[in-house]
């Protein structure tokens, strides 16, 4: 079974650039990434379905096409692929009033004219931001990435269509039947298998409320995600960050936003964490935003891929 039809999502989405910020990004687990498209499996109530995005329009014009494909779609399959795109690409964020404000604080304004349409890239659910950021966590992209498929692979999350294989996100209860010994032989550390077992648990019997984290206020939801073993102030703000995709957060601890804030703030050096946070307090309400592109800027500067 399939079905299609055309989109236009807000205005501006580079959908070319967020891809390309994907595929460089270690993004390539998950998605099918194409220049101007993407494909992913999704489980919608326990079933697959393959959902396939192509860009015809362009970044002030944005029109995509749309496909869902599998062997039952729910009644719902359109609201449900629209609202999957408006969480992943933050498409509901309003990026023209955040313009408005950088193009009133230097140096920020010339990297919304350097990255223009560019959209935060988010994990489908707080859960999987968890898992994907306690992996993460003092790693490089690439070997990020292979712990994360060899993770997949090993839970056989797995759905085979129409002559491919597809990888799924394992869910809790998939994830909590392997052992630490289990991880430690797909190259986790001992610690890190721990934590990415205790989270799975915590989620699987309900100790660990994501419903509950979505509707705290930042502190709040801090404070109880820094209570589980395994999160700390970083990875806190990464599950908040790319799983909810909260705008004003800041983690000031990370070295590329110090990297970037050195360099863009002329301080000829990496600017400290307390520098961080005196200079981001310029930032609000749009901290995480600012990040984003300050993020962004790094690329460009390394004349890599981020």
């Amino acid at each position: 079974m399939q079905h299609e039809f055309y989109w236009n999502p807000p205005a501006p989405t580079d959908l070319p650039g967020m891809l390309k910020r994907m595929r460089s990004a270690g993004q390539d687990v998950l998605y099918r990434l194409g220049e101007n498209g993407l494909q992913k499996a999704l489980s919608w109530d326990g079933r697959p379905v393959l959902l396939t995005v192509q860009e015809e329009g362009t970044v002030t014009k944005p029109c995509w096409h749309i496909e869902v494909a599998g062997p039952e779609l729910p009644p719902d399959w359109q609201e449900r692929a629209i609202a999957y795109l408006s969480h992943v690409f933050c498409l509901n964020f309003d990026l023209p009033a955040f313009y408005q404000f950088c193009r009133q604080h230097l140096p920020l304004a010339a990297l919304v004219e350097r990255f223009y349409g560019q959209r935060m890239i988010l994990e489908p659910t707080l859960y999987e931001a968890a898992i994907s950021s306690i992996i993460a966590q003092q790693l490089n992209l690439s070997f990020c990435a292979q712990l994360k498929r060899n993770l997949l692979v090993r839970c056989n999350c797995q759905w085979h269509w129409e002559g491919v294989d597809w990888l799924l996100f394992p869910e809790p209860q998939q994830l909590v039947r392997l052992t630490a010994e289990d991880l430690r032989l797909l190259k986790f550390s001992r610690s890190k298998a721990e934590y990415v077992l205790g989270v799975a648990q915590a989620t699987a019997t309900g100790q660990l409320n994501w419903s509950k984290v979505e509707t705290m206020p930042e502190q709040e939801a801090m404070s109880y995600l820094i209570s589980w073993r395994g999160i700390g102030r970083w990875t806190a703000e990464c599950i908040l960050l790319f799983g909810q995709g909260r705008s004003d957060l800041l983690p000031a601890a990370d070295i590329g936003l110090r990297n970037a804030v050195g360099q863009l703030w002329g301080l000829g050096r990496q600017a400290t964490e307390a520098e961080v946070r005196e200079i981001g307090e310029g930032w609000r309400p749009y901290r995480s935003w600012v990040t984003h592109y300050l993020w962004l800027s790094l690329t460009e500067n390394s004349g890599k891929d981020l």
